[in-house]
């Protein structure tokens, strides 16, 4: 592992503002990962994480992004205190499939607009995972258009919303998603003709 964290222990650490700063993807792959520090999902300012705590949603955020970033995942919080929206965040099986997804890829930003953001992560088998990040204060509509994927506008690609465990359609050239403050919505994408196969 190769530590590339930014040391600041409170939500900010990981907060939808910080995630400006450019992350190395030239290291990360099978046999090595980038390292933005443990996860503070459920921690809600206790032990040494000082800053106020964060919200459900800015909680689920870090999870999503150091999936996405192909990082390991230290729990940080009291395994025996968790409450019900930390369990969920933490065990949730798709989510963390993006993160062991067996190519090893660290994902990458491949749009910004205002305060959103739209980050990619290729997986096995021609899937991408992509997590729409809203570092704003009110809710947002983001999209993300296939040639930000170097995919074919014209491709047919299913998608999936990996947190809701929903099926959301299948699209071409883009996808439109409302990501409410400090939120990210996490969906896989999957070409059509590959997810008949599976």
């Amino acid at each position: 592992m190769w530590d590339v964290r930014n040391n600041a222990y409170s939500c900010s650490a990981f907060s939808p503002r910080s995630m400006s700063a450019p992350i190395t993807r030239t290291q990360a792959g099978p046999g090595g990962r980038n390292d933005p520090d443990m996860l503070v999902v459920g921690m809600k300012n206790t032990g040494n994480i000082k800053g106020g705590g964060c919200t459900v949603a800015e909680y689920q955020t870090q999870m999503s992004m150091w999936c996405v970033l192909a990082a390991p995942l230290m729990i940080g919080c009291d395994i025996r205190k968790m409450d019900a929206d930390t369990k969920r965040i933490l065990t949730n099986p798709e989510v963390i499939a993006v993160d062991q997804d067996s190519l090893g890829k660290q994902g990458n930003r491949v749009a910004r607009t205002g305060s959103t953001d739209v980050w990619q992560k290729p997986l096995s088998g021609g899937k991408i995972a992509v997590a729409l990040l809203n570092r704003g204060e009110k809710p947002a509509e983001i999209t993300v258009q296939w040639n930000d994927l170097k995919a074919e506008p014209s491709a047919v690609l299913a998608a999936r919303d990996l947190w809701a465990h929903k099926d959301l359609g299948k699209f071409t050239d883009h996808l439109t998603l409302t990501v409410e403050p400090h939120a990210t919505v996490l969906i896989k994408l999957q070409p059509l003709v590959q997810q008949a196969k599976n």
